[in-house]
């Protein structure tokens, strides 16, 4: 068993935000083989689709998904899903909390769909930021195109 992390592709990298030099594997290594077509979605409701379809190919056309990631995709897709329809049946604030009075005081409890769709978008925060797809690393991928976007005089007379 080896041990430390799981090495990260180049490509997620760039994704995250975390392309430094010293941290891109420049090696001659054979690349995962890139989706470049969608498998079609299973077991997803409409909304489940819209996400599959809109999100998979952003990662597609910036060549980050591939056969070993893929399954991580489906899965933020499902709970992203999940959240969304649960959050849907649930118009009102009455639906996400009840409030029982007991002799020592107020207390609150969370309705089980509630504790469920918490859980969905967690899960799916932590699924997105391994595709780079929070706005934490998406600042960071815009701020490095908008420097590499100037020109070598403008950086000359800043300096």
């Amino acid at each position: 068993m080896t041990k430390g992390r799981k090495t990260i592709s180049d490509s997620q990298k760039r994704m995250k935000g975390t392309d430094q030099k010293i941290r891109l594997t420049e090696t001659n290594a054979p690349a995962l083989p890139i989706i470049s077509k969608l498998p079609p979605p299973k077991n997803l409701s409409a909304t489940g689709r819209k996400i599959y379809k809109s999100v998979g190919t952003l990662l597609m056309n910036l060549n980050v998904l591939n056969e070993l990631n893929f399954p991580q995709f489906y899965q933020y897709c499902k709970e992203t899903e999940l959240y969304y329809d649960i959050m849907e049946t649930m118009p009102t604030t009455k639906d996400l909390i009840h409030s029982v009075y007991a002799d020592t005081g107020k207390t609150t409890k969370v309705k089980a769909l509630r504790k469920i769709a918490e859980s969905a978008l967690s899960n799916s925060k932590v699924l997105a930021s391994e595709f780079g797809l929070t706005p934490a690393a998406q600042a960071k991928i815009l701020s490095k195109l908008t420097t590499k976007q100037q020109s070598p005089l403008d950086n000359f007379f800043r300096e």
